[in-house]
């Protein structure tokens, strides 16, 4: 079965969720169908394996916040990951 990069995808790349695995070793392949680059919406589709890594993770995260939120300068992003952050551990002690 072949093997494709993410960035080789048709259409929205953005679609797969991230997984820690795509920060955690050098790629994180999953098996997926598609309709390659170039082909018409009625012809076959293939079934492939996609690689995703770090560069997707930042990627998806550049388009799903940055351009979403509009945000404008990297001071801005900190004080948005912090208030994050302390959300999330407050979540992390209730569970607790």
């Amino acid at each position: 079965m072949p093997i494709i990069y993410w960035q080789d995808l048709p259409g929205n790349k953005y679609l797969k969720k991230l997984e820690p695995a795509m920060l955690n070793c050098s790629e994180c392949t999953r098996r997926q169908i598609i309709r390659p680059i170039g082909k018409k919406r009625f012809e076959d589709r293939q079934t492939v394996y996609v690689t995703y890594d770090r560069s997707y993770v930042v990627s998806k995260i550049a388009i799903e916040i940055l351009q979403s939120l509009e945000i404008k300068s990297l001071t801005e992003l900190l004080k948005l990951m912090i208030a994050v952050w302390r959300e999330y551990e407050r979540g992390k002690s209730k569970a607790s």
